[in-house]
């Protein structure tokens, strides 16, 4: 018996193809559509972070004195902040609502990108830490940033064309295509690909990295061809 069949193949909406339908089945996150979002990495050694809002919510739990963690705040200001007694005073410096905490490490892209700022690789330093070995975390100053994207497929599509690699137009950035032509994508699935490309943004400021990822985002809009699945085709496609 597979994982996925172990864990999910009771859903009603399973295929055989891994793709279903999460949402009567999931807890899931609120979403602030108005607040912006924070992911904090880091590593606790006997307790010592410096950074006040990772603090409070780390300082919730009943914790070992030595992890990993992977955090997410959403930035929603004082004036949506909720009326608590323990509110800080904090003039008009941001206030932070938690979205999750996890004793992991990041997933996805975010390693490499850690790894590509402190200019080594986040694995290894997570696995020195872990395993009580020495490690060495490097120290950066505060200055020019880094950022990607993820672009999501198109639900209940079959991909077309893909932007070849050697048409991208923007020095100094990534484009790795994720999704191949002639993949037939439903909705987002555990054990289906649902990401079409990822762009890679130099070092820079927030802006000039939001502006070349926007950038990026528009012409792949422009390149990619995706065909819509009729709806005998997408309940066929199910099965």
């Amino acid at each position: 018996m597979s994982l996925h069949t172990k864990f999910f193949g009771h859903l009603p909406s399973a295929s055989s193809t891994g793709q279903f339908g999460m949402s009567d089945h999931l807890l899931a996150e609120s979403y602030l559509a108005d607040a912006s979002m924070y992911h904090v990495n880091g590593l606790v050694d006997h307790g010592q972070l410096a950074v006040d809002a990772t603090q409070r919510v780390l300082a919730c739990y009943d914790l070992p004195a030595r992890f990993v963690f992977h955090l997410e705040l959403f930035d929603v200001g004082l004036d949506h902040a909720p009326q608590l007694d323990n509110k800080p005073v904090r003039g008009t410096k941001p206030y932070f609502a938690l979205c999750e905490i996890a004793g992991w490490h990041p997933n996805t892209s975010v390693p490499n990108l850690i790894a590509r700022l402190i200019g080594t690789s986040f694995t290894q330093l997570e696995f020195r830490f872990n395993a009580g070995l020495e490690y060495v975390v490097p120290r950066i100053a505060m200055g020019p940033r880094i950022g990607d994207l993820f672009i999501p497929l198109r639900d209940n599509c079959t991909v077309v064309t893909m932007p070849a690699l050697k048409m991208f137009p923007f020095a100094k950035m990534k484009y790795v295509p994720l999704a191949r032509r002639g993949l037939v994508y439903l909705m987002y699935g555990g054990a289906t690909p649902y990401m079409a490309a990822w762009m890679l943004a130099p070092r820079g400021s927030s802006t000039s990295i939001v502006q070349k990822l926007l950038d990026a985002a528009r012409w792949f809009a422009r390149h990619i061809v995706c065909a819509p699945l009729d709806d005998a085709k997408a309940l066929q496609a199910r099965r």
